[in-house]
Parts: C-alpha cells; structure tokens; sequence
C-alpha cells in the first residue's frame, strides 16, 4: 500500500528530471565542462547527507595514481570567501570562484598576472591584487590586508541582505614558496582578520614543522606558535614530478583549521616569542638555565617546579601550553 501510495510522486519526480536533464541536452541551460577528469558527488541520501565518507572513500582510491582535489560548491554558507596565494596561470582561482565565493589571488610576478586574469575572465566574484603577501616578514602586507577587509564588508553586506545570522570568515588555498611558508602562516596566526581554514602547499619540511610533537628535531617555535592557534594535519604528501621544473625537495598538502579570532589574540604572543627564541636558541641548556635571562630575579627552578614543569629538563620536551604557561608569567 505504501508504495502504491509513493508511486505516483515517484513517476512525477522522474519526469521532473528528464525535462530538466533534456534542458541541458538541448543547451537551454547553460552547463560548463572541464579539461580534467571531474566527478561530482551530490546528496547520497536524503537529508543532503553522506558527501563527505564518499569523497574521502574516492580520495583514498585515486589518490595513489592521481593528483587529487576537492572544491565544493559551498552553497550559502557565511564561509565563502577565499585568499589564494601566487595564483600563477589562473587555474585553482577559477575552479575556487565557480564555487561561488569571493576570492582574492595576490600574485607577485607581473608576467603571470593577465595569465591568471584571462583564466577568470567574467567571473565577477575574482579580484586580484599585484604585491608580495608579506611586508618583511614580520607583517602581511597591510594593502593585502586592506583589500581583504573591504571583501569581508562586502560579504557582511551579503550575508545581511540575504537574511543570514553570522559574519563572513576567510580561507586561504595557497601554494607557498619556501621562503614565504613560515612567515605567511605565523602572521595568519597572529592577524586579527577572520580565519578559518588555510589550505596550503609547503616543502615537507615546513609541514613536518608545523605539525611536529614535543622531543623531535622538528619541534620548535613554529610548532608551539601552530599548536595554539590551530589544529594542523599534513593531508598527503607531494613528489618533485608533480611540479615542472620539479625540485629537488618533497612538499606536503597541510590543512590548517585555525583556531577562533578572539583565542588566538588572546595568547601572550610577544612573551611567547622571547620564551621560544631563549630555549630554542639554546636547545642543550636545561630549561632553568635557558630561562635566566628572562628572569633574573626569580628562584626559576621553584617556579618551574611550581607550574609542573621539571626544572632540569630541556624545552623541546614541552607540549605547546606549557610554554603558554612560561609567557603567561613572564607576562605578569
């Protein structure tokens, strides 16, 4: 009875779908392709759930052979707004605006820029902007800045005519150069702009850095610096023969999920900076005699002692929220 009862809807559901698939045969809605293979997964059940364990399930069947990305449409979400890094020929910036969100592709090289621009030619939402990301490298580029805030308005605006609770954040889909990769995701880390979530591309040894625990060589300031302002995982690994000219050097996909805006200024980061440079600067010298200079006059083995620290052990053995625990006292 019950299928009797759906059959019906079933039948005008169908054809629903054929009017709408012969609209695309005949051109009468406009359809795009791609020069790549693409698949695209929709809703797997009803509800709108189940993309997700699909798109990870096909990443770990194709991902052995094939270099493999995701871009999602994004629908409405307050999330949509993008900062990509040296947007070289256009190719990932298109691929980001047609999933519907603001983007802004900064690029250093003047050769490459009309390339990129051509790319994206009569996509409204893509805006570019010819400077290097950083100022040094103790600041991001305070035009770059500028521009991102006007977009984050314009956005805010958008979202407030659409009826839509919340404020835009930003996201960063970026291929980084070695010597742009450190300083670019510190200053993220320390900005007051909206990030949520930064996409990038970095030497392996970046990545490793970024992610790397208490007692490795890889552990230092850079690690303390990501494991409290972010949650970072390396997604895959990247060989010299994905790149023309290849390097000499692996690269990694990392993932940064940044912590929120008010936690990450929250963090002491000045005095987290003068504890990391005096133990990392001597990385052989136990954490009381590492820690002298900072305070000279402090009993500095009782007050590590006080804070569950051992006194005699070295800093590259300290998980990222005792060395908070330092600054945060310094700070007094």
């Amino acid at each position: 009875m019950f299928n009797l009862i759906l059959a019906p809807l079933s039948w005008l559901y169908g054809m629903v779908i054929a009017v709408r698939n012969m609209l695309y045969d005949s051109g009468l809605k406009k359809s795009c392709s791609f020069d790549i293979p693409v698949v695209c997964v929709g809703n797997i059940t009803v509800g709108g759930t189940g993309k997700t364990p699909m798109c990870e399930a096909l990443i770990k069947h194709f991902q052995e052979k094939y270099n493999v990305g995701i871009i999602s449409r994004g629908y409405g979400r307050k999330t949509r707004g993008y900062l990509e890094v040296g947007p070289g020929s256009g190719f990932l910036t298109r691929r980001l605006a047609l999933s519907g969100g603001l983007v802004l592709g900064v690029e250093l090289d003047r050769g490459l820029l009309p390339v990129a621009q051509e790319e994206t030619a009569g996509l409204p939402n893509v805006f570019y902007l010819q400077a290097d990301i950083l100022a040094g490298k103790n600041r991001i580029n305070p035009d770059v800045v500028a521009r991102l805030e006007e977009l984050l308005a314009l956005k805010n605006r958008t979202l407030a005519e659409e009826g839509m609770e919340g404020e835009a954040v930003l996201k960063s889909v970026s291929n980084l150069p070695y010597s742009a990769g450190t300083p670019f995701v510190m200053n993220a880390l320390a900005s007051p702009l909206p990030w949520a979530l930064g996409v990038f591309l970095l030497q392996l040894e970046v990545a490793e850095r970024m992610v790397a625990p208490p007692g490795g060589k890889n552990y230092g300031a850079l690690s303390i610096a990501c494991g409290l302002g972010a949650d970072c995982a390396i997604e895959r690994t990247v060989g010299p023969r994905s790149f023309w000219p290849a390097p000499k050097v692996e690269s990694a996909v990392i993932k940064v999920a940044f912590k929120p805006v008010a936690e990450r200024l929250a963090l002491p980061r000045v005095e987290l900076r003068a504890v990391t440079n005096a133990v990392f600067g001597s990385r052989r010298k136990i954490l009381k005699n590492a820690l002298k200079g900072l305070f000279p006059d402090a009993d500095i083995g009782a007050m590590l002692s006080g804070m569950d620290i051992d006194p005699e052990s070295r800093g590259e053995t300290l998980p990222p929220d005792r060395f908070l625990a330092i600054a945060e006292r310094l700070k007094r």
